[in-house]
């Protein structure tokens, strides 16, 4: 049986009538090749079916085209979906992604997953850890290799890239305030989270700006059963108004106000984060706010990219994203 040949690119200069060295500028997406001359090559390309030695271009660009994750191992859908988008933007710019998933979420066992992928040649790592204390004692490797962090406090030399969520928050207060309820009580989530302390801080800080008391803050850990047994802590206070750190706990809340007869959103407003799916299919629709967490996850690879590339300068910057709030059918104007 004869062995079949693969097209190689010489192949390809000749069917589209170029130099090789315009099918490579064209196979490496350089700029300075005509429109006109792009397409006649990969229109060649597609005939031919090439395909480029990605191992060869690598070692020509000094690249290994593997971006390396670090990744809180939870099934939570803020941690897993920031892995999810994260992992398909990778896949998007044709680069593979190597995801090492934590499940004691402590700094110590961070720096190692960090140090692994460091380790391997990967071109750059993102981490999406939730938890805030990441300092780490200086380390060469960390200063030559891009790192850009995702919802937690940033890394020395990386890029933080976090949603906006001092805009959503306040958008929960500024509407509740609206609505006539005199202060807003807030069920947190767990402790040592960026998360947590970021909705904290923010609701703490849209309450002080108008001149409202701000309440003492109840922690749950992000669970549904974690919003039921603080819930049943927080509606003894009987609170007109609750802004809940995620929408998990929001419907263990609303599962507690349903047994004690509290009605929603008649007795209380809720409002929770994340706008999970089923967040409109509940029996009273649940106002949340939205993050569009695919477009902060491809905006942090692009911020990494860039780095890789050394297209620019990204140090110490924290990029923001709009949150929506959606209003539902948990918040109604208080009752006199």
């Amino acid at each position: 049986m004869s062995e079949v040949k693969l097209p190689t690119m010489v192949d390809v200069a000749r069917r589209a009538g170029v130099a090789p060295k315009t099918v490579s500028r064209v196979v490496n997406n350089e700029i300075n090749v005509s429109d006109s001359v792009r397409e006649k090559v990969q229109l060649a390309i597609g005939e031919l079916g090439y395909r480029p030695n990605r191992a060869a271009q690598s070692l020509m660009n000094k690249r290994s085209d593997v971006i390396g994750i670090v990744a809180y191992g939870s099934p939570l859908y803020g941690p897993s979906m920031s892995l999810l988008g994260l992992t398909e933007a990778v896949k998007h710019h044709g680069l593979l992604p190597s995801v090492i998933t934590t499940e004691a979420n402590d700094p110590a066992e961070i720096h190692n997953a960090i140090s692994r992928l460091i380790d391997m040649g990967v071109d750059g790592v993102l981490v999406a850890e939730p938890v805030i204390d990441m300092d780490f004692d200086e380390d060469a490797r960390f200063a030559k290799t891009p790192i850009v962090t995702v919802g937690g406090r940033s890394l020395q030399k990386s890029a933080t890239v976090s949603t906006s969520i001092r805009s959503g928050v306040h958008q929960v207060v500024e509407h509740l305030l609206s609505l006539d309820h005199e202060t807003v009580h807030h069920l947190a989530g767990a402790p040592n989270w960026y998360a947590t302390s970021a909705r904290i801080s923010a609701w703490q800080e849209a309450l002080e700006q108008s001149g409202r008391d701000v309440p003492p803050v109840v922690f749950g850990d992000w669970t549904p059963s974690s919003g039921y047994e603080a819930g049943l802590v927080l509606l003894a206070e009987r609170p007109t108004a609750v802004f809940v750190a995620n929408d998990h706990m929001a419907i263990g809340l609303l599962k507690a106000c349903h047994e004690m007869r509290i009605r929603v959103p008649e007795d209380l407003s809720v409002v929770g984060f994340d706008d999970l799916p089923e967040a409109t299919y509940l029996t009273v629709p649940l106002t949340t706010v939205r993050v569009d967490v695919a477009q902060n996850m491809a905006r942090a690879v692009d911020d990494l990219l860039r780095q890789v590339d050394r297209f620019e300068e990204l140090i110490n910057t924290t990029p923001q994203h709009n949150a929506e709030l959606m209003i539902r059918e948990t918040t109604a104007r208080r009752a006199r």
